[in-house]
């Protein structure tokens, strides 16, 4: 039997327990038996006069939402519907991958807002905040006035979440609509407007929704242009769309064709080819969408012509051969121009069934203008920043200035041990799993020892946050993050601070080759007919040429697919950049295309489960032990960076 799940979410203070209250008095829960799942702690508590038919259950730990907990609930409870309320410091996420049985259906979420706090919580917490709003179907903000209100609506959140219904809730008890249609996030009056460039997108979703607003409109914008020979005297603007989640791009694309064999030979511009995106989410949504066309789950819709991917998710096909080889479509030459490792990483089981289309890796960011007030006292240097010795030295010299504060964070530890490891000369990996060899202790004794003693930032979530709240001033995380840095950091005082972001290439070990992760996706195509495949070849080779490659990938944080993109028209592209944190970025890929290895990360059946549970443990565990160290001191530390280790060795069975 199915199972509703109703989800609130919100942060502390948003009135949640309010909220469920306020439904339960109005007998939500009067004919269903219900269970109450309590994930966060606020200062009210639950009406016992509404609670005859519900049955709540406390929830403390993050760990505890699995699919086999809640099973077991289901089992006690016996439950016709489920309610939620949700940590607000928990990703939500997670609960929809790996958290809900199959059978526990999430019918609806509601997302509750403190407007008072809302500006403090994107600062400060972006993307938890930002990943509630755009998830919900329903948004309440409450706690409203009119500075608030207009506060809120400058924001046009309709931007993050066109389908949610959004409304504000006034210091009185009144409530009203966030947008009505009179409302227009531009000044119209003069007749003419030109959009910035930052500001496209709002302009785009406000003219769909209002076409009528602009009737007699000049408007001005930057744009991609279109033009068919079939078509003359029609030119058609546009720009690619794209969601920027996790670091990666992620969209599902369906191409459309009338035309013949014959035809198809024409170049992209020339053929009419119609794109369709038909889906747009995060990659882990996209996977399991993947998935579930290819295994035709009931209700699922069937697979795209393309569709963004990781190795691990051609690797979970029922059927690998569904996707065509490029080789089948691509010369020698053609493929020559990609960079190999990139192409290496897309080939799966001896076809090529993923072509790079943008690209990230690795960067170490820097906040330096922090690093430059504690350079000039302690004669520091990002020089010294360029292996990780050098860098966890420099974390316990900045410990030491700074009365203890945290200097780095790893928006990945998988990902630093397995290249790290390999770039030693030993295998990361054996056949039953992680080796766990002697350099993996050589790359975890510094790793751990600064997790240990604070210079290492311990906390959830992704590496953008400590260095926008200044809880630390340097992060290595994929390049596409960038989009997520900003050059204001607010305080836990609330004082704010222009800072300036700079980029340079990962670190290396000392002794260690010159080898870095590199991340993004490419595209797969699904085998369908002659012309539709032909439409798709056609659209993925003018999509990868150079030079467009470059102004695809340019100022979104990831890098061209192509030799001739690299070395011919990136250096170009840069002196056109005006933000000095993209310039910056893009030097730092030009660095790193010269002097280092894209590494290739096996393609294991296992990969990702060995991945996730070793980026959880790794956190749980040195976020133990370094509680420990906090009580029992400095002469628990060596003891503590072996017993961590084999802890976190045992739990892999070693």
């Amino acid at each position: 039997m199915d199972i509703p799940v109703y989800l609130i979410a919100g942060f502390l203070d948003a009135g949640k327990t309010s909220f469920i209250n306020g439904i339960l008095r109005d007998g939500f829960a009067a004919e269903d038996r219900t269970l109450l799942l309590c994930c966060a702690e606020g200062e009210l508590g639950y009406d016992p006069h509404v609670l005859s038919n519900v049955f709540t259950y406390t929830v403390e730990d993050e760990e505890q939402l699995t699919p086999e907990f809640l099973k077991k609930l289901e089992k006690q409870y016996r439950p016709k519907q489920v309610i939620v309320e949700y940590n607000g410091m928990w990703s939500m996420e997670r609960l929809y991958r790996e958290g809900l049985p199959a059978n526990w259906i999430l019918y609806q979420i509601m997302c509750l807002v403190d407007a008072r706090t809302f500006e403090m919580y994107v600062k400060n917490m972006g993307q938890l905040m930002m990943e509630k709003i755009t998830n919900a179907d329903m948004l309440i903000f409450d706690h409203c006035n009119e500075q608030l209100r207009a506060q809120l609506r400058s924001r046009n959140l309709r931007m993050v979440n066109r389908r949610a219904d959004i409304y504000l809730e006034n210091e009185d008890g009144t409530s009203e609509e966030y947008v009505t249609p009179e409302m227009s996030p531009f000044d119209l009056s003069s007749g003419k407007l030109d959009v910035p460039d930052e500001d496209y997108g709002i302009w785009y979703v406000d003219m769909m929704d209002n076409p009528d607003r602009y009737e007699g409109v000049e408007v001005s914008f930057k744009a991609l242009m279109c033009h068919s020979k079939k078509f003359k005297g029609v030119h058609c603007p546009g720009r690619f769309a794209i969601l920027e989640q996790e670091a990666g791009l992620h969209f599902l694309l369906r191409l459309e064709t009338p035309l013949s064999d014959g035809e198809m030979v024409q170049i992209w511009a020339e053929q009419g080819i119609r794109v369709r995106v038909d889906s747009v989410s995060n990659s882990g949504v996209i996977h399991e969408s993947v998935l579930a066309a290819a295994y035709k789950d009931p209700g699922a819709p069937g697979l795209p012509d393309l569709f963004v991917s990781y190795p691990k998710t051609v690797l979970a096909l029922p059927d690998e051969n569904i996707l065509a080889d490029y080789r089948d479509y691509f010369t020698n030459e053609e493929l020559e121009g990609y960079l190999p490792e990139f192409v290496e990483e897309g080939t799966v089981h001896d076809r090529l069934v993923i072509l790079p289309l943008a690209k990230s890796t690795e960067i170490l960011f820097v906040n330096k203008t922090a690093f430059d007030r504690f350079a000039a006292e302690t004669g520091a240097s990002l020089d010294e920043l360029a292996t990780w010795e050098g860098l966890y030295a420099m974390a316990e010299r900045y410990a030491d200035w700074s009365g203890g504060k945290c200097f780095f964070v790893h928006d990945d530890h998988f990902n630093y041990f397995q290249v790290g490891v390999e770039s030693l000369g030993e295998d990361f990996f054996d056949k039953n799993g992680i080796a766990f060899g002697p350099k993996f202790a050589y790359a975890w004794e510094p790793y751990a020892r600064a997790a240990l003693t604070g210079g290492l930032w311990l906390g959830s979530g992704y590496a953008t946050e400590p260095l926008r709240t200044g809880d630390a001033i340097a992060s290595v995380a994929s390049s596409a993050s960038v989009l997520y840095y900003s050059d204001v950091v607010t305080y836990e005082d609330n004082r704010t601070e222009q800072v300036e972001i700079v980029s340079l290439p990962c670190p290396i070990f000392e002794d260690g080759e010159k080898l870095v992760m590199q991340r993004g996706v490419g595209v797969c195509t699904v085998k369908s007919t002659p012309e539709r495949e032909k439409a798709c070849m056609t659209f993925l080779k003018w999509l990868t040429e150079p030079e467009r490659n470059v102004d695809f990938v340019t100022s979104l944080g990831y890098m061209p697919v192509t030799k001739e993109g690299f070395d011919r028209y990136l250096p170009a592209a840069i002196e056109t950049l005006s933000d000095p944190m993209y310039v910056s970025l893009y030097e730092a890929f030009l660095k790193t295309r010269q002097d280092y290895t894209f590494y290739v990360p096996p393609q294991r059946e296992d990969y990702l489960n060995l991945e996730t549970h070793f980026e959880k443990a790794v956190r749980r565990r040195l976020a133990a032990g370094r509680a420990q160290y906090l009580e029992q001191g400095a002469d628990a530390l060596e003891p503590l960076l072996r017993t961590v280790r084999e802890e976190l060795q045992k739990s892999y069975g070693k």
